[in-house]
């Protein structure tokens, strides 16, 4: 089956599996590239070294990386309580507090963002303990320039890091996008108090630095730093190695530019992609048509507001078949044609300008038919609309039923004004 199809069919059972499972390989997968990636530059790039040093690396960075693994997940699972305590009791179908349900929502909202800062807090770690270990040994230079290889180790482990929580965080928003319904069934995810809001443009900038700025100001500062080489290395060398290294980087830079543009991309193509769909529904009649709300910025505000765009045509829609309605009965009440009686052609007519009006003429018949009298009654309710058609409606029937009996006119009228 399908995952997102199985999510659909029963959220309440696939959320938790997914969340625990699929997320952590995700972000597991994305580390560990992020770490390969940063290895083989320092390793085989920046300097090639001993194959003894490199195979101490390896097994100094796979323990620090399973035991980082390990540190996000205690912290992940520690923050995530109250949240699979809310799915937990969804999925039994029991009753869930309001503040409960309030944290949970809260929570799933900030996932993307706690993700991230999760994964930049182990980098952190990994480029303090990856500088210190990699700069290690005898001081064989002066202490200006052991600071500055460990700055420059740990910087670049840094920007790495940076990279890999933008990926996090998109892949884990994507994923949550798809699951904000199931905790926001009406909607509300703009108004939760709490709640991470990464704005669409912050969002581009985000992008377009780490996919574009970032990489040209890593190939320029490294290069630079490899041309200087040149002073005290042979020169085919130094080329040599700023060959690969300009391959390394050209390499690095377009899958990183490749996943971090589809990411944010979908996040932005796809919601306006649902309310195009939707709003050609509704242009051709369908008003049920909404738009599922699956983020918290100008996106999700904009699906909010077409959903309350079409319910308030809805209402509209039925407001106009209740007026139309009113309209058929009011025009009932109306002579159904003019009146002939006796050498007289008595004709009337009545036009609104609204569906109802309190607008009214009538012929009435009343006597024996050997004193027959013919009435004419014309009426003007004040103001327009379904009161003054309710008004117009109970004079008739009261003037009707009073002139079904004896009486002059001003007697009549008299009566049907309740004197």
């Amino acid at each position: 089956m399908n995952s997102w199809k199985a999510i659909e069919k029963n959220p309440w059972h696939y959320i938790p599996i997914f969340m625990q499972r699929r997320l952590t390989i995700l972000q597991v997968l994305a580390n560990l590239a992020g770490a390969t990636i940063v290895i083989s530059y320092f390793n085989f790039i920046d300097e090639v070294r001993p194959v003894q040093e490199i195979k101490n690396t390896l097994v100094v960075g796979a323990i620090m990386f399973v035991g980082l693994v390990i540190l996000a997940r205690v912290l992940h699972r520690n923050w995530q309580k109250e949240l699979i305590d809310y799915i937990r009791l969804k999925a039994n179908g029991r009753e869930v507090a309001p503040e409960l349900k309030n944290k949970a929502q809260r929570k799933i909202l900030n996932m993307p963002f706690r993700s991230s800062m999760i994964t930049l807090l182990n980098w952190v770690l990994a480029a303090f303990i990856m500088s210190t270990y990699i700069n290690w040994g005898p001081v064989e230079d002066t202490l200006a320039n052991r600071f500055f290889e460990v700055a420059r180790t740990f910087v670049g482990i840094i920007l790495s890091g940076v990279v890999v929580c933008a990926i996090v965080f998109l892949t884990t928003e994507t994923f949550c996008r798809r699951i904000y319904p199931f905790f926001f069934p009406r909607g509300g995810l703009v108004k939760t108090p709490g709640a991470y809001r990464l704005k669409l443009h912050l969002r581009l900038i985000i992008t377009f630095v780490l996919a574009s700025i970032l990489p040209m100001i890593l190939m320029a500062v490294l290069s630079y730093n490899k041309a200087r080489l040149m002073l005290v290395m042979n020169p085919e060398d130094v080329i040599q190695s700023l060959f690969y290294l300009t391959v390394f980087l050209l390499a690095v830079a377009l899958a990183t530019t490749i996943i971090l543009t589809r990411l944010s991309s979908h996040g932005i193509l796809n919601p306006v992609t649902q309310m195009v769909k939707a709003m050609i529904k509704v242009e051709k009649g369908d008003l049920s048509a909404s738009v599922p709300v699956s983020s918290n910025d100008e996106l999700g505000v904009l699906a909010e507001n077409f959903n309350r765009m079409t319910e308030g045509l809805k209402e509209r829609y039925r407001m106009r078949q209740s007026l139309d309605l009113a309209m058929q009965v009011q025009q009932n009440l109306l002579p159904k044609g003019n009146l002939k009686y006796k050498g007289f052609d008595i004709a009337g007519r009545s036009i609104y300008c609204d569906e109802t009006g309190g607008d009214y003429y009538d012929f009435i018949i009343s006597g024996s038919a050997e004193n027959e009298r013919i009435g004419i009654a014309i009426g003007d309710v004040s103001g327009h609309g379904i009161p003054s058609a309710l008004l117009m409606a109970t004079g008739r029937s009261s003037l009707r039923q009073r002139s079904s009996f004896a009486g002059s006119a001003a007697s009549i009228i008299n009566d049907v004004n309740g004197g």
